[in-house]
């Protein structure tokens, strides 16, 4: 099975929908079917970049509700 990683970049489209790339990543996700594997600095990353980029209530709910749906580390 190949397990591809993801880094802040698929992770940040996928969130922000102020990325400037969400639409690419989305298409990506509708036919990409191995599991993705990430670490957690990547997650730190997106963490402070959803701090920086939106607004902080909205950012540390999207953050949340992101990291709640990983599976267990």
């Amino acid at each position: 099975m190949t397990v591809v990683f993801a880094d802040a970049f698929y992770f940040l489209a996928r969130l922000n929908r102020r990325d400037q790339h969400p639409q690419r990543v989305i298409e990506f996700s509708r036919t990409f079917r191995a599991p993705l594997l990430t670490r957690d600095w990547v997650l730190i990353e997106v963490a402070d970049a959803l701090a920086n980029q939106i607004a902080a209530r909205e950012s540390r709910t999207s953050f949340f509700t992101f990291d709640v749906r990983l599976p267990a580390r």
